[in-house]
């Protein structure tokens, strides 16, 4: 069974906070209505929300990027406060939270700043896990390309199982979905759990 649940972008672009992360969590598992007699989408097997783009403090790094000169991501404090607090709070309700890396709308700045570096899925891969996040969805779109090395951070460092999704992360000059040779080439020793098949979906008829 593929992982269920909710993500931010499709619905709410880069407008997001924590007060709202959290408040996609509680409907999740169905603590909004107390007197609602259906059953939750937690209890059907949607127990998972997912942070996107929106949460990094663009333009507060080195040359416009989000990462310090030390490589560590940068958190919009103003927009998401505590991590730390907000995945807790989900885990109390029995929620998982998945995070988002390698972002789209900061790109242009990130690849300027560290494309000779590679990213730095290192730093970032440690935010995730001191957050205590129980995946991460790492995009295309920025300088950070190795999908190897964002598995390699993640899985050695981490305590608990994290769930990695490769959201076209795969070609250093463009955004594309995994074509299957790609996917099939770590076929054995594969560095994430799942991967992207389609550009965004929106919540409309089209």
């Amino acid at each position: 069974t593929p992982p269920r649940g909710w993500r931010s972008f499709n619905c709410f672009k880069r407008a997001i906070t924590q007060p709202l992360i959290l408040e996609q969590a509680r409907i999740l598992a169905g603590a909004t209505a107390p007197d609602d007699d259906r059953p939750s989408l937690l209890s059907l097997g949607f127990d998972r929300i997912g942070v996107d783009g929106g949460w990094m403090a663009c333009g507060s790094g080195v040359d416009g990027s989000w990462h310090s000169a030390a490589g560590q991501p940068l958190v919009n404090r103003s927009t998401f406060p505590d991590l730390v607090q907000m995945t807790a709070e989900a885990h109390a309700l029995g929620v998982k939270m998945g995070f988002y890396m390698n972002d789209c709308w900061c790109s242009r700045a990130e690849k300027l700043a560290w494309n000779t570096t590679g990213g730095h899925p290192a730093q970032d891969s440690a935010l995730v896990i001191d957050s205590h996040f129980d995946g991460v969805k790492i995009d295309g779109c920025g300088p950070a390309h190795n999908i190897s090395a964002w598995y390699t951070a993640l899985s050695t460092a981490s305590p608990r199982p994290l769930m990695i999704e490769n959201c076209g992360n795969n070609h250093a000059t463009r955004w594309s979905p995994p074509q299957p040779s790609e996917v099939r080439a770590f076929e054995g020793n594969c560095p994430y759990h799942m991967y992207r098949i389609s550009r965004d979906i929106a919540p409309n008829f089209y």
